[in-house]
């Protein structure tokens, strides 16, 4: 069992200047307590430590730092809550009995948290294979749209599993019916199915079920417990399922977007299937192998069968030969394509591609004069896209008069701001190799009063302060108390709480390091929901629910326009989880903006969403590179569901954007393969090397990672000028 053990006490001086006092009342005989009776620690110093023992893994030094402070409090909520935060610490001490006792106690002291005590002492209890006494320690769950409730549903589940009582499958049956419509719990349905089968010696009714659970829903959380079942049972992984049901496997994982996972499936079984020559090269491509996936539909063109499509057969070959650096094959496939389109004005066609793999390979004069016969009979969109790329060919071989007429051309034809910004921009940008300085500067001032916030509004401005240089995309070191210890805390908040409204059991929880049930409390609050906004800044800080912050702030920037530097915009740029960025950070030499900027745009702050694509967490890690980097942080008991846990996704997370910054030494690279992967970014830096920062990030082909990295420097660059200073 791993516990989240971490803890964070952030205040900012907001609290200070919005929070009123008022006299505190007698716990005991009063619905409402003080805010200040909830807290565990009683100054900022002993909070901070206690993180960066935990953090460390120091458990024996964080409990007796707890040790030390539990003859302070006098509050029965806070003691019992301490209590609670012992045992949680004690169990990743491996100190089961010492847990019990710590819960135990928690539970004799106060009610308030009755149901974590009571679950963790069911945990404990169960740890032990004491499953009587779980079953009766734990409380019953009610809610269970709640996602607390919820957890005691399942853990009594387990408990019941372990117990191999007979009432177990007509629970299960009972609450599928309840949740016919819910995948989530459908899923955990069929595991815990499996696994009541398996304990009661029925391992292959077990394993058919779970069976079609790797069929149906791959990549589950599941998946790994299945597979050390199986493994554990003596039947070789392979062998578990048949070679059709593998294959169905396999195009389930692509079909939602995981062909990395489905490729090795396909590398197995083709061989043995000819008939799976096609998906195995379509799986290949997807998976972004393109070096396999060249040979594999190379292999498909000199063969041919029949019923196959040999025009698109032909066209990813090409592709594949262009994304892996091998122009000449690329453009000799190319030419064969013209018999069969030439007359599509496509991108994606045989004079498209051609004038395309011109401009990848860096020929751009020949790739300037494939544009400009494309230009000649395509309209709309294609027509757009041409004519950029017409530019780009100018701009990059100095023809700066064609490229200042394709610029005037696209002026004419920009749609929404965006578009206009980038022409703007690219305007400056000609007009400062013409030598004409002082025109160019007039749009950097129009594009950094206009847009002062968008990327090509900050990149103008910092244009006009200090002159176009690389140092523009570089991490600067941090200045000021950026490493310095944290805000101090006011732990003398009178404000009075009802004990009744969920924002209290949200402060507990946060304050225990439950991040999923605290914000889950915060926003059912009759409290934070009948006085949404700013003013609830301390609540959205004490129970950690950064998510909400932003998307208060981020709302009230873009309907109000609020004046930059404000708390609206502080909001919307939170310091989220503060000390653990700051330690991390620190550790891998990482600058806190960057992590923050990353976290803003891949999750918005969400510690437990999963992806589409399965990425997880704060910094959207996916499984295999959580697995890659568990190895090289000697984490050997890491399982993928540990990457919901924030601590975990941000130490995971910087040392990946460390790793890509060591690798590259570049800022824009490393954002560019912290989205496309190192893969793409290796080969894009061929060219690349060759530009300045600006003109690389225009020119980064994948439309996706282009827009990403962009709004990536704007959040690190917004980051920097709020709290930089």
């Amino acid at each position: 069992m791993k516990a989240f053990v971490f803890l964070l006490l952030l205040l900012s001086p907001f609290v200070q200047a919005q929070t009123p006092l008022s006299a505190p009342a007698p716990e005991a005989t009063t619905a409402t307590i003080p805010l200040s009776h909830l807290f565990i620690f009683t100054n900022a110093d002993e909070a901070n430590r206690f993180l960066i023992f935990t953090a460390q893994k120091k458990y024996p030094e964080a409990m007796a730092l707890l040790g030390t402070i539990k003859p302070k409090l006098t509050s029965p909520i806070a003691q019992s809550t301490l209590s609670i935060l012992l045992g949680i610490t004690a169990i990743s001490n491996h100190d089961l009995p010492g847990a019990e006792i710590f819960f135990k106690e928690a539970l004799r002291i106060n009610p308030q948290l009755s149901e974590i005590a009571g679950l963790m002492l069911a945990r404990t209890l169960k740890l032990q294979n004491r499953w009587d006494e779980a079953y009766k320690a734990l409380p019953a769950a009610t809610d269970l749209k709640r996602k607390l409730d919820n957890d005691l549903f399942w853990e009594k589940i387990e408990i019941l599993i372990g117990l191999k009582d007979a009432t177990t499958l007509a629970t299960l049956a009972v609450h599928e019916k309840e949740n016919a419509k819910d995948d989530d719990e459908l899923l955990k349905i069929t595991y815990y199915k499996g696994l009541y089968h398996l304990n009661t010696n029925h391992q292959k009714t077990a394993f058919d079920l779970w069976k079609g659970l790797l069929l149906k829903k791959p990549a589950s959380p599941f998946e790994e417990n299945i597979f050390l079942a199986v493994i554990k049972s003596g039947t070789p992984i392979d062998e578990f399922l048949n070679d059709d049901e593998w294959l169905l496997r396999a195009k389930t994982l692509v079909d939602n977007g995981m062909a990395y996972l489905a490729l090795p499936i396909y590398a197995r079984l083709a061989p043995k299937r000819p008939s799976l020559d096609l998906a195995y090269a379509e799986t290949a491509f997807k998976s972004r192998e393109y070096v396999k996936a060249a040979q594999l539909y190379q292999q498909l063109w000199d063969h041919p069968k029949p019923g196959q499509n040999r025009s698109e057969i032909l066209n990813k070959l090409t592709s594949s030969y262009g994304r892996s650096d091998q122009f000449d094959q690329a453009i000799k496939y190319n030419k064969l394509r013209f018999k069969m389109d030439d007359k599509d004005d496509s991108p994606d066609a045989a004079p498209g591609k051609l004038a395309f793999l011109f401009f990848d390979k860096g020929d751009y004069k020949k790739a300037m004069t494939a544009y400009e016969s494309l230009l000649k009979k395509a309209g709309g969109k294609n027509f757009e896209s041409y004519l950029w790329k017409h530019f780009w060919c100018a701009y990059l071989t100095n023809d700066l008069k064609k490229a200042q007429s394709d610029i005037v051309q696209l002026e004419k034809m920009a749609g929404d701001k965006d578009e206009k910004q980038k022409v703007q921009y690219w305007t400056a940008r000609v007009l400062e190799q013409t030598q004409k300085k002082n025109e160019a500067n007039q749009i950097y001032r129009h594009l950094a009063q206009t847009y002062p916030n968008d990327y090509y509004g900050i990149l103008s401005q910092k244009i006009l302060d200090a002159g176009f240089n690389h140092s523009l995309f570089q991490i600067t070191s941090p200045s000021g108390n950026i490493y310095s210890p944290f805000n101090r805390l006011n732990f003398n908040i009178q404000i009075l709480l009802n004990t009744q409204d969920s924002i209290v059991n949200a402060i507990l929880y946060s304050q225990l390091g439950l991040l999923s049930y605290a914000r889950e409390e915060s926003e059912r609050s009759t409290l934070l929901n009948e006085q949404a906004g700013i003013d609830n800044t301390p609540y959205y800080l004490l129970t950690q629910n950064y998510s909400k912050m932003h998307a208060v702030g981020a709302t009230l920037v873009k309907v109000n326009n609020e004046p930059f530097g404000n708390k609206a915009w502080k909001f919307s740029y939170p310091r989220a989880f503060q000390l653990w960025v700051m330690l991390e950070g620190k550790e891998r030499d990482v600058h806190p903006f960057l992590i923050w900027a990353l976290m803003r745009q891949e999750s918005g702050f969400r510690p437990g969403i999963v992806s589409p694509a399965d990425a997880i967490g704060l910094m959207q890690i996916i499984p295999q590179t959580g697995r890659e980097l568990a190895k090289e942080l000697s984490d050997f008991d890491f399982h993928h569901d540990d990457l919901k846990d924030a601590y975990t996704n941000i130490r995971y997370g910087t040392q990946y954007i460390h790793d890509r910054l060591t690798e590259f030494k570049n800022m824009p690279y490393a954002i560019a393969s912290y989205n496309a992967g190192p893969n793409a970014v290796n080969r894009w830096k061929r060219w690349g090397d060759k530009l300045a920062h600006d003109e690389f990030i225009e020119l980064i082909p994948y439309t996706e990672t282009n827009n990403y990295v962009k709004k990536v420097l704007r959040n690190y660059w917004i980051y920097k000028r709020l709290y930089g200073k």
